[in-house]
């Protein structure tokens, strides 16, 4: 299960990352309409609240999606509280 303090933890340092860290140094996308955030977030809600997936592999895909695009989007690492099994699933699709 994700505990609400793991989850605002998650929340915060995506949105941190995304808002106020992006390499663009702009808060939205999408010609300006958008902010960065919306896009990890609703990729992350969609699959958490899918009850088809076992919860587990939700809670790892949640983590997984919210951080997804911090490596290229941003100017930020992964903060070292990250699970290693989640750095691996963020790692694997990004692109140097």
């Amino acid at each position: 299960m994700i505990r609400s303090e793991e989850l605002k933890k998650y929340l915060d340092f995506a949105y941190s990352a995304y808002q106020e860290n992006n390499i663009t140094n702009q808060e939205y996308r999408q010609q300006g309409k958008v902010p960065y955030i919306v896009h990890p977030l609703w990729c992350a809600m969609l699959l958490i609240a899918d009850t088809q997936i076992p919860y587990n592999q939700r809670e790892l895909g949640f983590k997984a999606l919210i951080l997804h695009d911090i490596l290229e989007d941003t100017s930020l690492e992964l903060p070292d509280w990250v699970e290693q099994e989640v750095r691996d699933v963020v790692k694997e699709p990004t692109f140097e």
